[in-house]
C-alpha cells in the first residue's frame, strides 16, 4: 500500500503551483512528504502515517517487508557511507566569518537515493562543551558566499529561504549541487534547530 500511495502523491505533485514549496529540493521532498502522511491518513493506513511522521526508519522498514514480499529483495540499496562529511563540513567551515563564535559547526545530515541533506550551524564559544537547551542564536553571523560555491564542482542553485512553515524553523541559506561525486543540499542555519525532522542524524 506504501508504494502505491507514495504514487499517488507523485501524481499529487504535479498539480501544485505553489512557488514556496517548490523553491528548492528540500522545500519539494518536505511538501511531498506532508503529502503522502495526508494519503496515508485518507487510505486508512493511520499507523503508517504516524510511522511516516515520527519514526521514519520504522516507516521504511515496514515498507521495506512489504515490498520484498510482493517483489522479492533485489531493487534495495544500502545507505551511502557518511565518513566523507567531516571534510565537506571542515570546509564549509572556512567560509564563517563570524569573530564571536568558535569556527566550530554542529551538522544534522539525512541521505536518500544518493542524494545528501547537510544542515550546518555555528556553535557559540560557550556552547561548545557544554549542552545547549534551546536554540542557541550566533550574533553577527556572517558567511562568504564565494568560498561556500568554491567548494562545489558543480551548483545548481542557492538562494535564502525566509518563508517557514514552521515556527520553529529559521530562515536558512542554501546552496545545491554536486560535490566530490556527491549530490548535496547544504542548509546553513543561524543556529542550532529546534526541529529535529524525520531521518535526520546528528553528526
Amino acid at each position: 500500500m506504501s508504494w502505491a500511495i507514495e504514487e499517488l502523491a507523485i501524481a499529487a505533485e504535479s498539480e501544485r503551483a505553489d512557488g514556496v514549496a517548490m523553491m528548492n529540493r528540500r522545500e519539494s521532498r518536505r511538501a511531498s512528504d506532508r503529502i503522502v502522511a495526508e494519503l496515508l491518513e485518507e487510505h486508512g493506513e493511520s499507523e503508517m502515517a504516524r510511522r511516516f511522521r515520527t519514526d521514519p526508519k520504522s516507516y521504511a522498514r515496514r515498507r521495506e517487508v512489504g515490498r520484498r514480499f510482493f517483489f522479492g529483495a533485489s531493487g534495495s540499496e544500502p545507505p551511502e557511507d557518511a565518513g566523507w562529511l567531516a571534510g565537506f563540513v571542515e570546509a564549509v567551515s572556512s567560509g564563517l566569518l563570524t569573530d564571536p563564535v568558535t569556527g566550530k559547526l554542529g551538522v544534522r545530515y539525512r541521505e536518500e537515493g544518493g542524494f545528501w541533506e547537510i544542515s550546518v550551524y555555528p556553535l557559540p564559544a560557550d556552547a561548545v562543551d557544554r549542552t545547549i537547551d534551546g536554540p542557541a542564536r550566533s550574533r553577527g553571523l556572517a558567511w562568504d558566499i564565494e568560498i561556500l560555491r568554491s567548494l562545489f564542482d558543480r551548483i545548481d542553485g542557492l538562494g535564502w529561504y525566509a518563508s517557514c512553515v514552521d515556527e520553529a524553523e529559521s530562515p536558512y541559506l542554501w546552496l545545491e549541487g554536486g560535490y566530490r561525486d556527491h549530490e548535496v543540499f547544504l542548509r546553513l542555519l543561524p543556529g542550532k534547530p529546534d526541529l529535529v525532522e524525520p531521518g535526520e542524524t546528528d553528526r
